[in-house]
């Protein structure tokens, strides 16, 4: 967010790592969880749920953020 509020493109440089590693990241618990559930270990499968929704959210409230037009400030 910092990177992003200077303008430019500088964020890129942070952003594209930081996308191919959501995915990957988010991808892997999707497998893990598949495999939990198949294997009916809940415990472990109610956990990375809990996880998983909340680095949904997470990444949901950044989205919005980085999204949102700056603020006015009035002089």
């Amino acid at each position: 967010m910092y990177l992003k509020r200077n303008g430019g493109f500088k964020y890129l440089i942070a952003v594209i790592p930081c996308g191919i590693i959501l995915i990957i990241t988010t991808w892997a618990m999707i497998e893990s969880e598949q495999k939990l559930i198949a294997h009916k270990d809940w415990l472990l499968a109610g956990l990375g749920a809990i996880i998983l929704l909340m680095a949904v959210w997470m990444t949901f409230e950044t989205l919005l953020a980085f999204f949102k037009p700056p603020r006015q400030t009035t002089d």
